[in-house]
């Protein structure tokens, strides 16, 4: 009896040992919107600095910052004032701006998916880029609103394709 005790009080420790280690801790952005939270262990990517109200995220924060080579990484930045009607034009537009940067050669055709989130209404939107220096990347770009702001997550990928689950996972663990 005592064994059978054990042995379940083992069983036990396991699973909630288990679980603790998957349950993240919800990291806090102050934006213009308010506190943004999101789930920055994903992908493991360190805080790199602030580019005006944009929070910058890289393999390994400010150290990547004077890397000469393109890195993976994302930002994430509030949208006051947005709403359902105008937030899909908005992250089309920006793709298309990113695309005709000038160190960019070219772009992949653009996939676009739109879905519902517990936040509100994600547009998704990812396409292949090659740079003139023959480096490659995958964006991966998204924004979600509620109907009245958005938040918008840009990342992209130099890592053969590495972190777009994680990316994706970044970006739908967001809330506010």
């Amino acid at each position: 009896m005592i064994k059978r005790l054990l042995y379940c009080l083992f069983i036990i420790s396991i699973f909630s040992c288990s679980e603790a280690q998957t349950i993240h801790k919800k990291k806090l952005l102050k934006t213009t919107i308010g506190t943004i939270k999101f789930d920055e262990a994903i992908t493991g990517f360190k805080f790199a600095t602030m580019l005006g109200n944009k929070f910058l995220y890289s393999p390994n924060g400010k150290k990547d910052l004077s890397n000469t080579y393109k890195t993976s990484g994302y930002y994430i930045s509030a949208v006051p004032n947005i709403d359902y009607v105008n937030v899909r034009g908005y992250l089309q537009d920006f793709s298309e701006g990113f695309s005709e940067q000038q160190d960019i050669l070219k772009s992949g055709e653009k996939t676009i998916k739109v879905y519902n989130t517990v936040y509100g209404k994600a547009t998704i939107i990812t396409f292949r880029v090659t740079y003139k220096a023959n480096e490659n990347g995958i964006a991966f770009h998204a924004i979600v609103s509620n109907g009245k702001d958005a938040i918008i997550f840009i990342s992209e990928d130099h890592d053969n394709g590495k972190f777009i689950d994680k990316f994706k996972k970044t970006f739908e663990s967001i809330e506010k």
